[in-house]
């Protein structure tokens, strides 16, 4: 079979490897035939992630906890790539009761096995049946469960783990489903779910689509009013201006972050930067709701506690749950309004993903033909 191979920074390459087969009865081989690019991706595709850490946690700058959860050279090539996608089932294990061949199916990015404490308490971001920060794509720091970017992926306990997918729906749309869009939308649904109609602030730049997602998600679940600011440090920042626009944010011209303008019942910080999240958090009006699906690597990080106090402010932080997200999402009726492929900026064919992945833009999606046509 095919399967495209992170190689190193700047190099994806496309492999021919054995067939992933079934290895235990609650399996599912699937085919995925759309896959997308996850933000998070991007860091490793374009920098030495590895000697950027351990800089970091030789200078004092960088927790070392890093090294618990992604271990001592996080994202060290060769491995499988990709764990955003929306796949076919090919081939089932003897155990499977929910799936059959040429079902159309969401593959969350995290393993989780639906029966462990963690799980049944709908925690599946965290299961305790496998190892910390188990997940597709990102080889030995996610525990080697393969990529989705391939002919065939084996999916473990596949009667929890996957997700039917509608056929009214277009995959393409729905490519980031897997990680991405159910980010964004953990980011604002619980609280404007507590808090029907609330303003929202999104923060963006350096979560570039989840950000988009969170705008996406905000006006679907009726916000009064969605507002996109950015850090606007990189040369994509007029892409995610028009794209927050074309979603029905207001856009926020300014980049300066040192001082508060409004506040919002809810704000999500995606600048991946200390100034961000401040800025996020000091935006809040009392009672209000932040979340950040922002990875920070610093050791240390000041966070403005009293004020928060005094405004009794939430701070969600973390990927959240991703399979939990995507039952809600598609649970929706008229989830096609959530609009998901305005975010998208590159859409390529799947025989192009080793270059369409390495693009400089806001979005990567690649596609095939499914068998089951």
């Amino acid at each position: 079979m095919k399967q495209l191979m992170y190689i190193r920074k700047g190099t994806l390459e496309w492999q021919e490897v054995p067939d992933v087969p079934l290895v235990e009865p609650s399996d599912v081989i699937v085919r995925p035939f759309v896959a997308a690019r996850c933000d998070n991706d991007i860091a490793y595709l374009h920098f030495d992630v590895n000697a950027l850490l351990r800089i970091g946690i030789a200078r004092g700058t960088v927790d070392p906890a890093v090294v618990h959860y992604l271990g001592e050279s996080p994202f060290r090539g060769p491995f499988p790539f990709g764990h955003e996608c929306i796949a076919e089932v090919i081939e089932c294990g003897e155990d499977v009761r929910r799936f059959r061949p040429m079902d159309k199916v969401v593959v969350p990015f995290q393993i989780s096995c639906g029966q462990c404490r963690l799980c049944r308490g709908r925690s599946t971001g965290t299961c305790s049946a496998v190892p910390d920060n188990s997940l597709f794509g990102v080889g030995q720091t996610g525990g080697d469960w393969g990529g989705v970017v391939a002919d065939r992926l084996r999916v473990p306990f596949a009667d929890h783990m996957l997700v039917h997918f509608p056929q009214h729906l277009d995959p393409v749309s729905f490519a980031s489903l897997s990680d991405n869009i159910a980010c964004g939308w953990q980011a604002v649904v619980p609280a404007l779910q507590a808090k029907p109609g609330a303003s929202v602030l999104v923060v963006g730049g350096g979560a570039k689509s989840i950000a988009l997602y969170a705008v996406a998600a905000a006006l679907f679940q009726g916000a009064e009013r969605v507002d996109y600011m950015d850090t606007n440090a990189d040369t994509l920042a007029p892409q995610r201006f028009e794209i927050a626009a074309a979603l029905g944010a207001q856009i926020v011209e300014s980049s300066d972050m040192s001082q508060v303008r409004e506040q919002y019942a809810v704000s999500v910080d995606g600048t991946m930067i200390k100034q961000g999240l401040h800025f996020a958090v000091r935006s809040l009006e009392p009672d209000g709701v932040c979340s950040s699906p922002s990875v920070y690597y610093d050791k240390e990080l000041p966070m403005p506690l009293f004020e928060m106090a005094m405004k009794k402010a939430t701070l969600r932080l973390g990927f959240g749950n991703a399979l939990e997200s995507i039952r809600e999402i598609l649970a929706r009726p008229n989830v096609q309004d959530l609009a998901p492929e305005k975010v998208t900026t590159v859409c390529a064919a799947w025989s192009e993903a080793a270059s369409a992945f390495l693009e400089s833009s806001t979005k990567v999606v690649v596609h095939r033909d499914p068998l089951a046509a």
